[in-house]
């Protein structure tokens, strides 16, 4: 299992959310990996 996290600017991107999602993963299964992406708009 592995776990991806969509951060967008504004919205879920400050440090004290990142590393609660972190610990509440880590408590589940410290060997679960988290992936991050972030989100950008299309510009056209």
């Amino acid at each position: 299992m592995k776990l991806t996290t969509l951060i967008v600017p504004g919205e879920n991107d400050s440090l004290t959310e990142m590393e609660e999602e972190a610990r509440w993963i880590a408590s589940l299964d410290r060997k679960i990996p988290l992936h991050t992406t972030r989100f950008s708009r299309a510009i056209g």
